[in-house]
């Protein structure tokens, strides 16, 4: 059961930093790090060549201080160049300026202009915004169904990320160039799975609510990624001073789409770009006019080119992709941590992990930008989040966990040492107690051999008269038997009265000494008796203290 326990709370551990990650990008917080990170694969990405398929005539700085004149561009003026690009015979035109009405003088003029050019689009604002209100077409292009509209939209960090195909069911100005162009190529839009625009073998797919890092965009309007080309060098540029001048080749725009519009940073019509920051240089904007140049570039490129679109994973599948590295330093942590040295399971186990992260890490980044170079934006953030919180979170529970076995390691071993301490308290009391009864006995042995010596001392002291005594009773006794027998011996000549008295004293005298002898005799073995008690006293606590 504890088993269990530690590994369901192991795989919580694991799956956490994954599930914390996941929740956080659901709420749209990792946004700015996946905007930031598609940004940088495109300043990564090999720079492709210039598109000489698309013109740009910019009314630039130059053209501000040589026609003595701001925008807006006078009729007059924007019908001579229109004039000047209509000879040059290009596939369509792009006029990139709001002419709902007039400017200057040389309306009429500007009218028939508009007329005589059937490739010729202009431009309307048809969404409006906090910022500005929806703009009427050219009446005139209007009336000819010359139109498209030129709104764009923006991601939350103000970058132009996502390309507008048909707001309000209307063309954006840069597929209406594209498809005109690509007209001439016999090539035209068809409708897949009722929804799409197909464009030879190119099918625009809806660009949905989440997909790639978005969430909950706003995703109206068929939107599709945009695959930006280098601004830097992505068309071939002319100022509006230059094609009046007629500086340029007659043949520089044939066949070619020409876009018309402000390009002077004065205007401040700009938009920010993946292109447009970088920490090496000041963040470069591009005009509105490029950003339909680059619309109409996708198009054609992808048509013509097989140039990709930048694609998505579904929800399904990024999820899996996200969840897979996760689980890949799991596994890989849950091996190292059943197979790394005790002895130097720190150093070896966190070294792994975190070399492994790295080596994960960079996996991802590389297989991310790899799929981006195939028109593939696959979520690197989230990923590379799990894989750096990940390892912290599973050493930090390594190292609780390794700490917490060896706290239970330690209070089995104080737990262990305490019982032993107690039983050798328990045999230290015994042996104090036993030393306390063997010091009794000594003093007692002491005290015996004290008064066994006294009791010697007097035995030794009575023995010595008394063995007198004895020997003296013994004499006498045996003087009187002497006394005796010469008194037989001398009975017929001694006198009566005499031997009558002798045989008194000797009947008299002989009861007595025998008993004296007796008393002496009994006297002697009651010492020995003693003497021998005393003895064997002294030498049991000496023969039981040998036996313990």
């Amino acid at each position: 059961m504890r088993k269990l326990k530690s590994a369901l709370l192991w795989y919580l551990v694991a799956a956490f930093p994954t599930i914390a990650i996941l929740a956080v990008r659901t709420l749209g917080w990792l946004q700015p790090l996946e905007w930031t990170a598609l940004d940088i694969y495109f300043q990564l990405r090999p720079t492709e060549t210039v598109d000489n398929r698309i013109i740009i005539v910019g009314f630039e700085e130059k053209d501000i201080a040589i026609l003595k004149t701001a925008d807006p561009l006078s009729d007059e003026l924007l019908a001579q160049l229109l004039t000047k690009i209509k000879q040059q015979k290009p596939r369509a035109i792009g006029l990139d300026f709001f002419r709902d009405v007039p400017v200057g003088k040389g309306y009429a003029q500007l009218a028939q202009v508009f007329k005589a050019i059937p490739n010729l689009i202009g431009i309307e604002k048809v969404v409006g915004d906090k910022y500005d209100s929806a703009i009427a077409p050219p009446p005139i292009l209007k009336q000819l169904n010359q139109v498209a509209v030129v709104d764009t939209v923006e991601d939350g960090d103000g970058v132009v990320r996502r390309a507008l195909l048909f707001p309000n069911q209307r063309q954006t100005l840069g597929v209406a160039l594209a498809l005109s162009y690509l007209a001439k190529e016999k090539i035209t839009p068809e409708t897949v799975d009722q929804c799409c625009m197909k464009v030879k073998n190119t099918i625009y797919r809806l660009l949905q609510k989440n997909a790639g890092s978005y969430v909950r965009t706003d995703s109206d309007g068929y939107q599709i990624l945009l695959n930006y080309r280098n601004p830097n060098q992505s068309f071939t540029r002319l100022s509006i001073t230059d094609v009046l001048a007629g500086k340029k080749s007659n043949d520089l725009m044939r066949d070619r789409i020409v876009l018309i519009g402000r390009t002077a940073p004065s205007f401040n019509d700009k938009f920010s770009t993946p292109y447009s920051w970088n920490l090496n240089t000041t963040p470069i904007e591009i005009p509105g006019v490029e950003v339909q140049a680059q619309i109409a570039s996708q198009i054609v490129s992808s048509a013509l080119d097989n140039r990709p679109l930048i694609k998505t994973l579904n929800e399904q599948q990024e999820l899996l992709w996200i969840v897979s590295w996760s689980v890949l330093i799991t596994i890989l942590a849950s091996r190292w941590r059943r197979t790394s040295d005790p002895k130097n399971f720190a150093t070896k186990f966190f070294l792994s992990l975190i070399s492994s992260s790295l080596a994960v890490a960079v996996a991802v980044i590389t297989i991310s930008y790899l799929a981006f170079l195939w028109g593939w934006w696959i979520p690197v953030a989230p990923s590379f989040l799990a894989l750096i919180i990940s390892p912290l979170l599973i050493a930090n529970y390594i190292y609780i966990t390794k700490l917490n076995e060896r706290q239970r390691t330690l209070e089995i071993k104080v737990a262990d040492r305490t019982q032993e301490l107690k039983l050798n308290n328990q045999q230290l009391e015994q042996s104090m107690t036993q030393l306390k009864n063997v010091q009794q006995q000594l003093i007692t042995q002491s005290k015996l051999a004290s008064l066994g010596t006294l009791m010697a001392g007097i035995a030794h002291e009575i023995n010595n008269p008394l063995n007198c005594v004895i020997s003296l009773a013994d004499i006498v006794i045996k003087m009187t038997q002497d006394l005796q027998l010469e008194i037989e011996r001398e009975y017929e000549y001694l006198p009566p009265d005499i031997i009558e008295n002798l045989k008194e004293i000797i009947t008299g005298l002989t009861p007595s000494i025998t008993d004296i002898r007796s008393q002496g005799k009994r006297i002697e073995l009651t010492i020995q008796s003693m003497t021998f008690q005393q003895i064997v006293q002294l030498s049991l606590p000496s023969l039981s203290t040998l036996m313990n």
